[in-house]
């Protein structure tokens, strides 16, 4: 998953400094939506209740497509939770997504993934026997880089596979196993990207597993347009826009781990 890039010039127009201490989110564009919420964790445990809801708005308006920010601001502002109550629920979600995909995962020798879920790689971390990974690039950011170096680093044999050269690879694989930033029970928002995976997967009659926490499911997934599928994006000092999300659609393949799943084992 990719974030927003946000100009210093509009972030400082628009919020001031009110939102100083939470810069670093809102510029950050290679994490994932879990991993970002745990570094505004961190940052927010030093501020004024008025700052920490300000920057969940903040965040909210620059991810529109992480229900992360949602339902913490939602938590917070109508049902009056404090923010560390409820991301320790919320963590509490986490932990078991990732226990129940490592589960899950450990019935392969090889996955493949798209960008840089931290579902993905703490649940590739708790698996306790041996596991190859291939990460896609994952243009037009290239997260999968950041996954795979975390994932080396760790002592994960993991290998990455440009784009254009995922097709030929998938007779190494047994599965793929993606993120999400959303779903309903229509279908889930994640990586540009996915809806390819997930088709070749059926064509080779692989199955597709996605981890996402029940706080990331919504009544509705929105329609996502040309602009709200894509974000601003910097390469080489240059600032464009890049179509970056896409909706893929639930299908028999594809199956959604959560921290409450357990429907899923049925396809093992």
């Amino acid at each position: 998953m990719i974030c927003q890039r946000i100009s210093a010039e509009n972030l400082s127009s628009e919020v001031g400094d009110l939102l100083a201490p939470f810069h670093s989110i809102l510029f950050n564009r290679t994490d994932g939506a879990s991993a970002l919420f745990e570094q505004f964790i961190q940052i927010a445990r030093h501020q004024t209740r008025d700052v920490v809801v300000a920057g969940l708005q903040a965040c909210q308006d620059a991810f529109p497509l992480m229900a992360v920010w949602s339902y913490a601001l939602v938590q917070v502002t109508q049902h009056g939770h404090e923010l560390e109550q409820t991301a320790a629920e919320m963590a509490q979600q986490t932990v078991g997504t990732f226990g129940q995909g490592a589960r899950i995962i450990e019935h392969y020798h090889t996955i493949l993934t798209l960008s840089n879920s931290s579902l993905v790689r703490r649940a590739v971390l708790s698996v306790s026997g041996p596991i190859q990974v291939l990460c896609a690039l994952s243009l037009p950011g290239e997260e999968g880089r950041e996954l795979a170096a975390a994932l080396n680093k760790a002592g994960i044999q993991a290998t990455l596979v440009a784009d254009d050269q995922l097709s030929q690879r998938l007779s190494e694989i047994e599965a793929i196993v993606l993120g999400a930033d959303q779903y309903d029970n229509q279908g889930f928002v994640n990586k540009i990207g996915s809806g390819s995976l997930a088709r070749l997967a059926e064509q080779s009659g692989m199955p597709v597993w996605v981890l996402a926490e029940e706080f990331k499911r919504v009544p509705q997934l929105p329609e996502l347009t040309p602009e709200s599928a894509a974000l601003e994006l910097e390469f080489d000092g240059q600032v464009s826009r890049h179509t970056v999300f896409e909706r893929v659609s639930w299908q028999p393949h594809i199956k959604l781990i959560t921290n409450a799943s357990e429907e899923a084992f049925r396809l093992l």
